[in-house]
């Protein structure tokens, strides 16, 4: 067995540490100090990993859930129910996705400031992109109308 911690009589006690708090860690088999702390450093990350995913998971749910009465009411034509349900829930992954990466840039700023800018510049260019395609349609669209109402001589 491998153990950092600070032994306390008969009894092994967490190591204090002003920077990162208490540190107690105990692995099977015989580790040196630095593969208990890549180990524990990657078990670390996994388990960030596991909570951005299951936020994510949890964001989408719950803007489907908010967005639900919207489908609920196109259920009434049956081949526009389907159309929109995979729209909606389309849109409200991208939105979640948004979401997400923003609160993670946010939590970022104090710890990793440049991967929290490279996060924040990347939700804006999600949001521009999306942006400069809808207004791409939008205009598209007013032309057909337009075309549509000229009087023909």
């Amino acid at each position: 067995v491998s153990i950092i911690g600070r032994q306390n009589d008969d009894n092994t006690i967490s190591e204090m540490n002003t920077k990162s708090g208490s540190v107690y860690l105990q692995y099977d088999g015989h580790l040196t100090f630095d593969d208990m702390i890549a180990k524990y450093k990657h078990s670390n990350n996994l388990l960030t990993y596991i909570f951005r995913f299951t936020g994510w998971i949890v964001m989408t749910t719950g803007l489907m859930l908010l967005f639900n009465p919207i489908t609920t009411i196109a259920k009434f034509i049956p081949l526009l129910s389907t159309v929109i349900n995979y729209i909606s829930n389309f849109i409200l992954i991208c939105v979640s996705l948004v979401l997400s990466l923003l609160t993670i840039a946010i939590a970022w700023i104090t710890h990793r400031p440049l991967v929290a800018i490279g996060l924040f510049a990347v939700v804006f260019l999600i949001v521009y992109y999306i942006k400069q395609r809808l207004k791409k349609q939008s205009s598209a669209a007013g032309q057909q109308t337009v075309d549509k109402n000229i009087p023909i001589i």
